[in-house]
């Protein structure tokens, strides 16, 4: 077939525009593309900026807030100590108090017993002493017996010897 000269170049320029075109649509299909995932990027970008301008703030109300807990809690340590100090000082002074009043008990009873040991020891003094007065007045009397016993023995012996001597001359 006999094509007319102009024909070709028209199918070329037909194609080529074509291409030309395809090539311009996807180039600007593309740039489109880039364009909303750079505007994406910068919605995220915004969203996370104001992340974490929200972190950052709710950071520094919760590291306040971390301050004024552990202040208090300083505090309520503090006065909690205080108060086991003072409970402690009491107890302490509640048991001296009552060991003082045992160990008052513990001499009034030592004070008592001595008492009655002087007492008793009195009693077996006085009794040792009425006991060594009889044994005195038991030994007073026996050297009195004795006395009249080496009397009247020696009574007997002059009269022994006056009668043997008397028996002799004879």
């Amino acid at each position: 077939m006999i094509r007319p000269a102009g024909c070709a170049d028209r199918r070329r320029s037909v194609r080529g525009f074509t291409l030309l075109e395809m090539l311009v649509v996807i180039v600007l299909v593309r740039i489109g593309s880039l364009a909303q995932a750079r505007e994406t990027a910068a919605r995220e970008a915004v969203e996370l900026r104001t992340r974490l301008d929200v972190l950052a703030a709710t950071n520094a109300d919760f590291e306040r807030d971390l301050r004024q807990d552990f202040a208090a809690a300083r505090s309520e340590q503090s006065m909690a100590a205080q108060q086991a100090r003072v409970e402690l000082a009491d107890t302490l002074a509640r048991q001296a108090l009552a060991q003082q009043q045992q160990l008052g008990g513990i001499a009034a009873t030592q004070v008592e017993q001595l008492k009655q040991f002087g007492d008793r020891l009195s009693e077996l003094a006085k009794s040792n002493e009425q006991r060594l007065e009889a044994d005195w007045e038991r030994l007073h009397s026996i050297e009195e017996e004795l006395s009249e016993f080496a009397k009247l023995l020696k009574s007997r012996d002059e009269e022994l010897r006056k009668l043997e001597g008397g028996a002799e001359h004879q």
